[in-house]
C-alpha cells in the first residue's frame, strides 16, 4: 500500500505539480533599446547600469531600462515602453 502511495505522489509531482516554464521574451538591454520596441509618452526612458537617483535606488547589475521621474522632476505616468508583438499562437498550456 505504501508503494502505491509513493508512486501516486511521484506521478502527481512530475505530471501535474511541476510544469516546465518557457521564456517567451528575453531582453537584457546590453545593446540599448531594440529597434522593434516603441517608446511612448514624455520618453525619459534610459538604458544603463547605474541609473539610480535619490529616493529611487536600483541595485547594481547589468543594463536595464528605466523611466525615472525623480531624475527629471516631471510626471512620467504615461511613459510607456512597448516590446515587439509576441505571438502566442503556437504556445500550448498558456
Amino acid at each position: 500500500m505504501k508503494r502505491i502511495y509513493f508512486i501516486l505522489i511521484v506521478f502527481l509531482l512530475t505530471g501535474f505539480g511541476l510544469s516546465a516554464q518557457q521564456t517567451l521574451l528575453l531582453e537584457d538591454f546590453e545593446g540599448g533599446f531594440p529597434s522593434e520596441w516603441v517608446v511612448d509618452g514624455i520618453s525619459d526612458w534610459q538604458v544603463g547600469n547605474n541609473l539610480s537617483s535619490p529616493g529611487f535606488n536600483i541595485p547594481p547589475h547589468t543594463n536595464y531600462a528605466v523611466s525615472n521621474d525623480l531624475s527629471c522632476q516631471c510626471d512620467l505616468i504615461s511613459d510607456i515602453l512597448l516590446s515587439e508583438t509576441i505571438s502566442l499562437a503556437t504556445m500550448s498550456g498558456i
